[in-house]
């Protein structure tokens, strides 16, 4: 990428600095993460998800009252290829749907990971409960792949 002429890059080539595209299309976010996962980018003076940059770079302006959504329910892409505007009840409704909704929980993707790995070495589910303090039968649930079900081992952080 070229900077301008005055020798500074605009907003669009920095971003653009900040992903790198796989495969499946998506473009995924490789600079600063929250702790949900998703990416961020400093626009117009302001730090912002960097899925919500990218329609703005890309597409044009949010409306009022709507959020930027991810149609492949991958947090660190930015592709706009992949992004909708929707409610937040929309997002809610998508995420119950690929079975990625987590309300209340106190447990992160990462602990499932580990959880997984010590269901997979045969440790006792009540010992797993108690050392992350939740239910057995959310274990159980983690177990069977009724809850969590977008983790697996392979997701390690």
């Amino acid at each position: 990428m070229k900077a301008n002429y005055l020798g500074v890059r605009t907003d669009r080539q920095n971003f653009e600095k900040k992903f790198i595209k796989n495969a499946s299309g998506c473009w995924n976010w490789i600079a600063s993460m929250n702790s949900k996962g998703y990416g961020g980018f400093r626009y117009n003076k302001i730090w912002q998800g960097a899925h919500r940059v990218s329609w703005m770079l890309y597409v044009g302006v949010i409306p009022i009252g709507l959020a930027v959504l991810h149609k492949c329910n991958s947090k660190s892409c930015v592709n706009p290829d992949h992004l909708y505007v929707g409610t937040i009840s929309d997002n809610t409704k998508d995420s119950v749907r690929a079975g990625t909704h987590h309300p209340g929980a106190t447990i992160s993707k990462s602990d499932v990971v580990c959880i997984l790995r010590m269901l997979r070495d045969r440790i006792p589910q009540w010992l797993i409960a108690w050392t992350y303090k939740i239910s057995a039968s959310q274990v159980s649930r983690i177990n069977t792949r009724s809850s969590w079900v977008d983790v697996s081992i392979k997701d390690a952080i």
